[in-house]
Formats: structure tokens, sequence, C-alpha cells
């Protein structure tokens, strides 16, 4: 029993070497326009652009490779890449290699393939010839032709004709002209026509002219890929170097880019590898080109290959002419700190007991001369906080005697019938508890820390606010200096009234006892000075707060205001003991307390940029703020 013949594929794949040498010559003629059949419609591959296309792709692999390496070189900052750059440089050399490859194929496949490359429509098959494997899918297995004439904004681009082919899938040829478009559409109408009638009158000369494969569809190797095969590489070894109607391959690696391309990504290791040794060194040189501390400790932050060097030299010898540029003791210590093992660690130590010896001299040239006892406890403070690294001096306070408060308390009455006051006198131990007195106490810390900076910098002896301490304990050993800060209060015979009001307060004198201590030095240095409001100042009241009336805020502010304007006073009092009335360093502290005195530092707080304006500009602003009361 005959087996039924097999069913044709729906395209065939097929070497142009595999084919007969007529049918050969055909194809090739027929690409260029030299025989027939002709094709009804062309669309040639363009050798120049795709070689333009895959320069440009590998032109964006190198561009990639390079782009990548040059992020952050030679940064001291980021110099080192992490590994997750690793993927941009295989990246970047896939494209590369790619591109250079693809390009070197187009362009032997073009000088080796005889025929025009591209794709073509005969009467009889749709012919895709890209390389030297011809696609070949018969107008049989056409399922549906489109046309689509394409528009933008009105204006015609071209026409799109669209094979459907059974089993293939779709070949898309774009036409421009509508006319053209109409023509091929009709020579496609035209030649099914033809062929039709040459196979009902089964003439097989008029076959032969339209089907441009009719003797190949005879041969053993139409239907044989591997007879094609073995056919194509005989054809190929046997034909001559010169040319002819054979197809020669672009050569094994350009076959091959594909593999060739993903092998070049194993130059990605290396080169990051490479790239930051060479980012590296290109640091360190920038490093040492800045020259500062910022620069090499950057680099350090990185682990580059110099960072020992940079550790153990470079970057202590920046550190310490940075602080020695500085001229502060704090940095100058800061250097001895953080560089214990430098070879200029004695230079810093020479450099700090210099400091402390001209603000010694500084200080001597200047110092008051009333008390023989003071400049020498002074150069012993001085020597102490040298040898400690000047930690800071301690300011404490010892509450004011409560039964001097409740003394005053008690004379109220007194105290308004002698000054006349008919609407009673506020009292005043409420308001110098140790809840309300902390802040007057730390602005004590604050007046004396002013006086002493004409010749002190902070960084040689800084004044730190320590709150009170319990009396009890004055006297025990000290690991720190100390100023130990008591203070008496006691009326100063004068009752203060407001221009609104018939109420008064009680005018308060402060007697101040100020302790000096040195841990490990038996003789302590102390001095007694006392301080008093002005005969007038104002109060300032806010919104949301009642400004009349007995209340205890309003109290409480009032003996505020009253206890900050007699500590204000401290200032000159300090410039009198310690220094000269005719040095600079005097005439420095009397600006500070003079500035006190008028209350600029508060009203610079409370308004940030008022220094600079008239008084008159002032006091509008607080009244646009609040409202006032005048005591």
């Amino acid at each position: 029993m005959d087996q039924p013949a097999p069913a044709a594929p729906p395209y065939r794949t097929i070497e142009l070497n595999a084919l007969d040498p007529i049918t050969r010559q055909r194809f090739i003629d027929a690409t260029r326009g030299h025989g027939g059949p002709a094709p009804i419609l062309s669309q040639p591959s363009s050798t120049g652009g795709a070689i333009a296309g895959w320069a440009i792709l590998a032109l964006c692999g190198l561009a990639l490779v390079i782009g990548a390496a040059v992020i952050d070189f030679g940064d001291v900052r980021a110099f080192d890449q992490p590994a997750v750059f690793l993927a941009a440089y295989a990246a970047g050399f896939f494209l590369t290699a790619w591109g250079i490859l693809r390009a070197v194929r187009t362009s032997r496949l073009a000088a080796n393939i005889p025929f025009v490359r591209g794709r073509y429509v005969f009467p009889t098959d749709v012919v895709v010839a890209t390389d030297q494997r011809l696609t070949i899918i018969p107008m049989g297995r056409l399922l549906k032709l489109d046309g689509v004439h394409r528009h933008v904004n009105g204006v015609y681009q071209g026409t799109d004709l669209t094979f459907v082919f059974d089993g293939y899938g779709r070949e898309v040829f774009t036409i421009h002209g509508k006319e053209l478009a109409e023509q091929v559409m009709d020579d496609l109408h035209f030649s099914q026509q033809h062929i039709a009638q040459a196979v009902q009158l089964q003439d097989l000369d008029a076959l032969a002219r339209l089907d441009l494969f009719f003797e190949a569809r005879i041969t053993e190797q139409w239907n044989d890929p591997i007879v094609a095969e073995r056919l194509a590489a005989e054809t190929l070894r046997a034909a001559p170097r010169d040319g002819g109607t054979v197809a020669r391959p672009a050569g094994a690696i350009a076959e091959r880019a594909a593999v060739f391309a993903l092998g070049a990504m194993v130059l990605a290791p290396p080169t990051w590898l490479a790239r930051n040794f060479a980012s590296d060194e290109a640091a360190f040189a920038a490093a040492q080109r800045y020259d500062t501390t910022w620069a090499f400790r950057a680099y350090v932050a990185g682990e580059g290959r110099h960072e020992r060097e940079v550790v153990d030299a470079l970057l202590p010898e920046a550190a310490f002419r940075e602080a020695r540029e500085a001229g502060t003791v704090a940095a100058l210590r800061t250097f001895v700190r953080e560089h214990p093992d430098s070879a200029r660690l004695a230079d810093a130590r020479a450099a700090i007991h210099e400091r402390f010896a001209a603000v010694r001299r500084d200080f001597m040239s200047q110092a008051a001369t009333g008390d023989p006892e003071m400049p020498v406890f002074m150069g012993r403070l001085l020597e102490w906080l040298e040898e400690h690294d000047s930690p800071p001096v301690r300011v404490r306070f010892f509450a004011p005697s409560g039964e001097a408060l409740t003394m005053i308390d008690g004379n109220l009455d007194l105290f308004g019938e002698v000054q006349g006051v008919t609407g009673g006198i506020a009292p005043v131990s409420p308001h110098f508890d140790e809840a309300r007195s902390a802040p007057r106490e730390s602005r004590i810390t604050q007046v004396l820390a002013r006086g002493f900076a004409p010749i002190f910098p902070s960084d040689v002896m800084e004044l730190q606010h320590a709150g009170r301490i319990d009396p009890e304990r004055q006297d025990d050993a000290v690991t720190e200096p100390v100023f130990d800060v008591s203070y008496a209060i006691r009326p100063s015979g004068s009752v203060y009234t407001s221009d609104t009001s018939s109420r008064g307060f009680v005018g308060i004198h402060v007697d101040f006892h100020i302790r000096m201590r040195i841990p490990g030095v038996e003789q302590a240095y102390g001095f007694d000075t006392s301080v008093e409001p002005p005969e007038h100042f104002t109060v300032h009241s806010y919104s949301g707060i009642d400004p009349s009336g007995d209340s205890a805020y309003r109290d409480g502010l009032v003996y505020s205001v009253m206890a900050d304007r007699a500590f204000d006073q401290l200032g000159n009092q300090l410039a009198l003991t310690f220094f000269r009335a005719d040095t600079n360093a005097y005439h420095a502290a009397q600006v500070a307390a003079e500035r006190d005195q008028r209350g600029d530092p508060d009203r610079g707080a409370r308004f940030p940029g008022a220094d600079g304006l008239s008084p008159e500009m002032r006091d509008a602003l607080e009244r646009a703020l609040g409202q006032r009361a005048g005591y």
C-alpha cells in the first residue's frame, strides 16, 4: 500500500550554495535586476546603515566602560568602586564586542555574498535573504494581505503591506507612494492569475518563467536538509576563491558574535581591579596635593594602598600644621590626643606651653596690683590647666540665706511707711528660691566668663556652670578647679515703684563672695564685692501675661529683672579685681559689662538682628510684640 506523500513544510530555509547552479544564478540576477522573474516588491538591506548602527552600539558599550571607569576616579572620598560596578563593565564590554563583531559580519557578508541581501516578493514566493541562508515562504500559504496608508497630521508617510502566512507569521513591507503601492497590489493579483492559468493549462514553460525556484523544487536537497547541508559544503569547497555564484560565510568569529561578546565580559574583573588601582594612586596624589587633614582622612576611610603611609606620616604632619595655624590650645590638644605617636608630639606640646606662657605674660602685664596674691594664684591656675589639658572650671553656687530674706519680708510694712508706698510692698523671699534663682545664677556664670574672656580664651580657661551645691561640701577636696560663689541679699534702702501703679518693691543689695580653688593646692583665693540695681530699669510684659495687679508672676518678673540689672554690674567689679584700669583687658571687660547693663544680649536674643537698630526702632519692636510696663 502506497504511503501518503509528506505534507509540504510551511516554509523552507536553505543555503544558496545548496541550490543547483542554474537556480543560484537566476536568484543572483533577479536581486541585481539582470534577469527574471523580477521581484514584484523588494526591500534590499542597507549595508552602510547596518554597519553604522552596529558601530554606534559598540561606541555606546565603550562609552559605558569609560563612563563607569571615570566615575569618582581619583576622588579622595570615593576612589574605590564597589563590586556592583562589575555589571556595568561587563555590559559595556559585551555591547562593544557585539557591535564590532556584528559590524564586521555585516561588512563581510556584503563582500562574500553574490546576491543583494534583503527581502523580496516574487510571484510564487516571498524570500528573506539577509545572509547565505534563504528563507522561502510560498505564496500559496498566504492567508491575508493588508495595505495600510500611514498619515501623520494629515500628511501621507507611506504604505505598509502586511503579508500573513499560514505556519510562518508575517512580513511587513513599507512602500513610499500610494500609486506604487497600488501597482504592487495589482502586480501580485495578476501574477497569481498567471500562475493559476499556467497550472490549469499545465504550461511548464510559463511556470518556469514565473517560479524562480522551478528547477530547484525537483532536486533532492530541496526536501532533505541533510543532503542540502552536505551539498552546500561541497559546493563551497569546490568553488574558486575569487567569487562567482557561491556565498561564503563571514568568518568563524563574526558568525559567533554572541559567543565572543559573552566571552568579552571576562575583561570586566581585571578592568575593575585596574581602574581601582589607578584611582587609588590618583586619589593618593590628590590627597598629597590638597595636603589637608580632611583629604587624608577621606583617603584613609577608603582604605587605600597608601593608608599606612598617610596614617603614620602625612596625616599627622597636616594635622599639626593646621593646629598650629589655628593658634588655639584646643586645636593643638586635639592633635596630641589624635596623634599620640607622631614625631610632632613634642612640637605640639611646646606650642601649647608657649600659648599658655603668652596668656600668662599678657595677664601679668595687665593684672591689678591691689592684691599681690591674686596674680600668684592665677599663675598657679594656668599651670594646673596646662598640665591637665584645661578641663572646665566649674562655677558652683551656695543658696542665699533664707533668714536674711525672711527678715526683709518681715519689715515690708516699715519700708512702705518710710517710703510712703500706699499699695503695699511685694515680698522678696518667694522669688529667690532655688527654682527661680537657677536662671539668675547661670547668668552670673556668663558674666564671670565674659569678665575673664579678654585675657583667658575659652580653650585656655573655660567656665562651666555647675549649679548649687550643699554648703556643707564647700570644703571637700576637689578634683578640678572651682569658683565657689556665695551671695547674700539685703535691702538697699530703696523702694521701687511703677509709673502706673502704687505697688512697691524692695530694692536689693547683693553681696558676693567668690572663692577660687585648685586641686592639690591648699591655698585658695577669694574676693568680695557688692552690687545693686540701677535707679531705673524696665520690665517687659508680653502677650498672654497680665501686666497689672499684684500676681505672683508679676512680682517675680520685677525681682528677676532687678536682680539681673544688679548682677550686670558684677562684670565691672570683676574687671577692677583682676585688671588695671589703664589696660586693654579692663576696657574690654568694661564694654562687655556695659552691654550687659543695657540689656543688649537679652534684646538680641528676643529680637535676632536688632543690635543694629536704633533704640526707637527696638522699642517699636517691643511694643509690637507685647505690652510694656515701666518701673
